[in-house]
């Protein structure tokens, strides 16, 4: 017989042994096995990999064949009416993705918003009921009549003159000492103050991007007028469109509009570079102008929009040159 401390140690022992030989029969279970887990793993996630690619090459080819006749559509439409439609682009972006998700678009091949949407007249399907309701909310647009008439104001008057004020007094100010340029700001209402801080913004921020499309002469017009003149042709340009996509007009109607656009930013701009830096000015003015709830989550929106237009491959406006034709020396 042992005694008990002399019993416990020896069970302790016989169990420590157990357990050594247990874990030493695993490893070697594990060993042993470690061949065929690893098989099958990679042959599990080959399988995983090749299903991904198989649904996404799905997803893409529906697409694509959704896209079809749209795309044969936009390669029957003549050359001019097709750059009057990109005049509206940056529109089109804020009612595809809104200010929140900018510039969501797909890769080439791969499943998801097409960039050809800010190309064509047509609307995704998903789209129309928000578009139709931001005409009616936003301009009071219900049938062809009124559309038309907004459109008219836009390209004789629109906001023009309003934008124009704020650029020469942000032009004015930017030349002050900040103490001094922050009292007059003061002593201005809220929404002229957000304008003017918006247009200084704008003056402040880095240089556009380059695409080397349209000559690079300078403007000729007051940078002023030209941001106003901008920002309203884009949108006169934005009604046309959607108004065709929701059966508002006929295409003989909104084809009359955008010519009227496209002469409007003939006559006023040199390229893509100089109608994007004046749309950018004049579209964040207005932001401020116009007190909108969320003004602070446009802010620098059009910017980074218009720079992704300008330079990103997967841009119209890199692909299609603004026209060389003559413009207003005025």
């Amino acid at each position: 017989m042992c005694g008990r401390g002399s019993c416990r140690r020896r069970m302790t022992v016989t169990t420590l042994i157990l357990i050594a030989l247990g874990l030493l029969g695993f490893v070697a279970l594990a060993v042993w096995a470690w061949p065929a887990i690893k098989e099958g793993s990679r042959e599990g996630l080959a399988e995983a990999r090749a299903n991904i690619a198989a649904e996404r090459a799905a997803a893409a080819a529906a697409a694509e064949a959704t896209l079809a006749p749209f795309r044969a559509d936009l390669a029957a439409l003549p050359e001019d009416v097709r750059f009057g439609i990109l005049l509206g682009a940056p529109l089109r972006e804020m009612l595809m993705h809104g200010p929140i998700t900018p510039l969501d678009w797909a890769e080439p091949g791969q499943p998801g918003d097409d960039p050809f949407w800010l190309e064509t007249f047509a609307l995704p399907e998903d789209r129309h009921e928000e578009a139709r309701k931001a005409l009616e909310r936003d301009w009071g647009i219900t049938d062809a009549t009124t559309l038309r008439e907004r459109a008219a104001w836009l390209l004789t008057e629109g906001h023009r003159e309003e934008i124009a004020r704020v650029v020469s007094l942000a032009t004015d100010l930017a030349g002050l000492p900040e103490d001094e340029r922050r009292r007059r700001l003061d002593s201005v209402g809220k929404e002229l103050r957000e304008a003017v801080g918006a247009a200084l913004e704008v003056r402040a921020r880095a240089p556009r991007a380059k695409t080397g499309h349209g000559p690079q002469a300078p403007s000729r017009r007051d940078r002023a007028e030209a941001a106003g003149d901008a920002f309203d042709i884009c949108r006169a340009t934005m009604l046309a469109a959607n108004g065709l996509a929701l059966g508002l007009l006929e295409r003989d109607a909104a084809t009359e509009l955008l010519q009227a656009c496209r002469e409007g930013a003939l006559k006023r701009f040199f390229g893509w570079e100089e109608y994007g830096d004046a749309l950018v000015m004049g579209a964040e003015v207005w932001v401020g102008l116009a007190g909108l709830r969320f003004a602070g989550m446009q802010r620098g929106w059009w910017r980074k929009v218009v720079d992704w237009l300008l330079a990103d491959p997967r841009s119209p406006w890199t692909r299609v040159p603004w026209p060389a034709e003559p413009r207003d020396a005025a």
